[in-house]
Parts: C-alpha cells; structure tokens; sequence
C-alpha cells in the first residue's frame, strides 16, 4: 500500500537523521551556548544570534525554558529591551527579545518567575509600547505580555 510506503520511508529518513545527530546540535546545548553568549556577549550580533536561539528553546521547551529563567536571563533580556534605540539592528534585537519574553510567558506555571516583578515589567512593556508604537509586530508582543503578566 501506499500508506505502508510512505511510513517506511519517513522511518528510514529518521534513521539517518539520528545517526547524523551531534550532541552540539541539540536543543539543549545550543540554549546553553546561547545563554553563555547573552550573559557574557559583547557583541550586538551575537545576542541578536542567541535572542533567536532563545526564540525557538522558549516555544519548544518548557524544561529549557526553566533554565535560562534560572540561569538570569530575563533580566538581562529586560536590560537590552531599555537601552534598545530606534536603529534597525536594535529593532531587530528588540523584536526577537520580545518573543522569547512572549514566549516564556505561554508556560502558565513559569510566569511568576519570568515576571516577578510585574509593575516593572509592564512599566517596560508600556515604554516599548509607546516608543515603538508604529510597529505593529513589536506593539503586539509587548501588549500580549503586559496581558500575560497581569493575568494571573
């Protein structure tokens, strides 16, 4: 059958996917160069290229997520997002910081940790909101987690 074809097939595409996989590669160990980077980043490249690293560690995993809550990235996330200016590189930091904030904010037992301090987080998502007011992308992301954080 063609369904039996088309199982067996993927299986195989698995297989050879798994034997080329590297521990440097897993989600995992790239949240962790990610955060060593952000901690300790100097460049605005590199944290934009962690930022997004970020991005995909906080929508997929609520376990990788708890570690770079743990590990103080929040509020080195919330410090690139104040001393953002309007240049495009820092949109582009600002826009993907957001979304790893955003996304930290889905896992509903996180939240408290993520934002402990809510009023200073929706002061900062209100300054956001009116500095970058004409971006829809952004006003959205900072509105969803003033919401996220005042929700509970």
């Amino acid at each position: 059958r063609k369904s039996d074809v088309k199982v067996r097939v993927i299986r195989r595409k698995i297989k050879q996917a798994t034997a080329k996989a590297r521990p440097e590669h897993t989600l995992g160990e790239k949240t962790r160069r990610a955060l060593d980077n952000i901690i300790n980043g100097n460049t605005l490249e590199k944290v934009l290229k962690s930022c997004t690293e970020l991005v995909g560690s906080t929508a997929y995993s609520p376990i990788l997520s708890s570690t770079i809550i743990h590990a103080g990235a929040v509020d080195i996330i919330f410090q690139f997002i104040k001393s953002c200016n309007r240049s495009q590189p820092h949109i582009n930091l600002l826009s993907v910081a957001l979304k790893v904030l955003y996304n930290l904010s889905k896992w509903r037992d996180m939240r408290d940790l993520t934002f402990s301090d809510c009023i200073t987080t929706a002061d900062v998502m209100a300054d956001v909101m009116q500095k970058y007011r004409d971006n829809d992308t952004i006003l959205l992301l900072a509105g969803s987690i003033t919401l996220a954080c005042l929700s509970d």
